[in-house]
């Protein structure tokens, strides 16, 4: 979305997702908002994403913190980024065994990913996955900070903290139902109060609905318009 409004570029490290053609497909089919791409919604959608979106999967080095860090400051100085995404945290090649315990080492890294997006003025977003957790009522909770691998420490280190959750999906995975959950917003007055947004993901539109409502339809104005001026010292 940010991309769309506002012209964001982005740099992402998402192995999970290779090859990049299925990463460039999917983002071609969410920005066009169908899976059937005739030539021309093809060819602008291929446009659009070659020039907002970056793939980072290194193939012969081993992707640690450091090098992709370096991979992402080559794409701002050559494509001007202004944002980044590690997705998954766990998927990078951390070198646990230079720390004692797991929070030391994340207080290293997280100290250092942050210094580094503050330096460069960019988004900085890192996908994390919970612990194994237990079942309620045959559902597992919406997972808090604390059941992430060193949980404090990502508390004590990041600015904000953003959940997206499937209350409803062991017991029926093709409920649409989603939660967007903030349980952390460091700068309030300029990013808004934690909380939780209810939604519904449209699987033919590739969209997420909030009161049925489609936030991308060029009709609706964003619900909270930022204040980039008070932002400016609070990437992401």
């Amino acid at each position: 979305m940010k991309s769309i409004r506002e012209g964001t570029k982005w740099a992402v490290f998402s192995p999970e997702q290779s090859p990049p053609m299925h990463f460039y497909l999917d983002l071609m089919r969410q920005y066009e908002g169908t899976d059937k791409l005739p030539d021309w919604k093809e060819e602008r959608a291929r446009k659009f994403i070659d020039a907002h979106f970056f793939y980072v999967f290194p193939k012969d080095n081993a992707p640690t913190p450091h090098y992709i860090r370096e991979v992402f400051y080559d794409l701002h100085q050559r494509e001007k980024i202004d944002g980044c995404v590690i997705d998954p945290f766990n998927q990078l090649a951390n070198d646990w065994a230079k720390n004692k315990r797991d929070d030391q080492y994340l207080d290293s890294f997280l100290s250092d990913h942050k210094r580094f997006g503050m330096d460069l003025n960019l988004y900085n977003v890192i996908i994390a996955h919970p612990k194994g957790m237990q079942l309620i009522d045959g559902e597992y909770p919406c997972p808090r900070v604390y059941d992430f691998a060193g949980g404090a420490m990502w508390n004590n280190k990041c600015d904000n903290i953003l959940q997206y959750h499937r209350p409803n999906y062991q017991q029926d995975p093709s409920d649409p139902t989603c939660q967007f959950v903030s349980q952390k917003i460091k700068k309030q007055r300029a990013n808004g109060i934690p909380g939780t947004v209810e939604m519904e993901y449209d699987r033919d539109a590739f969209r997420f609905l909030i009161n049925g409502r489609n936030p991308l339809n060029e009709d609706q104005e964003p619900t909270i318009k930022p204040n980039y001026e008070a932002m400016e010292d609070a990437p992401f």
